[in-house]
């Protein structure tokens, strides 16, 4: 069983993360979608937005902008990208301790119908607002990375899981390089105006639509063929974490390990600490490039706005 749900998590987060991916390169034109469409409404969300994210420019930057709207942009558009991350991370130890309680397939098909959710108002999103309340509705039921780890944990054994668990990153790896390239080129593709009669749709309707395609195979695939893995852990009666505490007591293997290398239960628990400090900052560094990236190509002002930064 352990190798078929490790091919039944690595193939979902190839569709996963392909969804994730496709909308990355867009965001510039988006948002310049957006200021174009909205501009006759000073009061509106997108307006105050922008006015809010003016002032942080001038408070950044102190030498005058000889272009502000396209660097009001490339601003906004690092806050829309980061909220879905924000959000992600206030709700992604929640999903992982109810999928302790109710199990871990329930709550990722559970997710998968919030991902699901937030493609379909990104389709019919016309307004910067609706378009933002699908970003929030996704960044609210991203799951599926840290359940996938989850799972993996449940059906693997210390001996195997570091290998299992480098499916996660080759799927990282795949996706990041192929998903944005077809965002981009359907792009350019605009949806069949005579599908959906009478329904106006986002400008990018087309990466939309085959993002909310991916995201329900998925949800199909999930459901057919992922098992319940919660109570299949092979660890189980096993424990190995490192417990200071009376109930839990290291496991003969981890302690053999703290015995060979001369450390004491403390010292593996710093250990992990700052390991978990520099996957951290690892990780935001990593994020903020993925962006970084995109705006580049959108706007080459973005690499003078922060050199200029960078010595105001």
């Amino acid at each position: 069983m352990a190798i078929k749900v490790e091919w039944v998590v690595f193939l979902s987060l190839l569709l996963d993360l392909f969804a994730f991916t496709i909308p990355l390169p867009l965001f510039p034109r988006i948002i310049e979608w957006y200021t174009v469409r909205e501009s006759t409404y000073p009061d509106g969300f997108l307006a105050r937005t922008l006015r809010l994210v003016s002032g942080t420019r001038s408070f950044l930057l102190r030498t005058p902008a000889k272009n502000p709207q396209k660097w009001d942009i490339v601003l906004l558009g690092g806050f829309m990208g980061s909220i879905f991350s924000a959000l992600q991370f206030v709700v992604s130890p929640h999903i992982g301790s109810l999928s302790d309680k109710y199990g871990r397939k329930r709550v990722l098909l559970i997710t998968m119908l919030g991902n699901i959710l937030s493609a379909v108002v990104w389709i019919q999103s016309t307004t910067f607002t609706s378009y933002m309340l699908s970003r929030v509705i996704g960044g609210l039921s991203e799951g599926n990375v840290q359940l996938a780890i989850a799972i993996l944990s449940d059906v693997t054994s210390a001996a195997n899981r570091s290998k299992a668990l480098a499916s996660v990153g080759i799927a990282f790896a795949i996706c990041f390089c192929v998903g944005p390239p077809i965002g981009a080129y359907f792009a350019s593709r605009p949806f069949p105006p005579n599908i959906i009669q009478g329904l106006e749709l986002n400008i990018y309707a087309t990466p939309a639509v085959i993002t909310l395609v991916l995201l329900i195979l998925e949800t199909i695939f999930l459901a057919v063929a992922l098992p319940e893995t919660r109570f299949s852990r092979k660890d189980e009666g096993k424990p190995v974490e490192l417990d200071l505490g009376d109930e839990t007591a290291p496991s003969p293997a981890v302690s053999r390990s703290v015995q060979l290398r001369g450390e004491s239960v403390q010292d593996r628990l710093q250990l992990l600490k700052t390991m978990s400090t520099v996957h951290l900052l690892f990780l935001g560094i990593f994020s903020g490039v993925e962006f970084t990236l995109t705006f580049l190509t959108f706007d080459r002002e973005y690499l003078v706005f922060f050199t200029t930064l960078a010595g105001s």
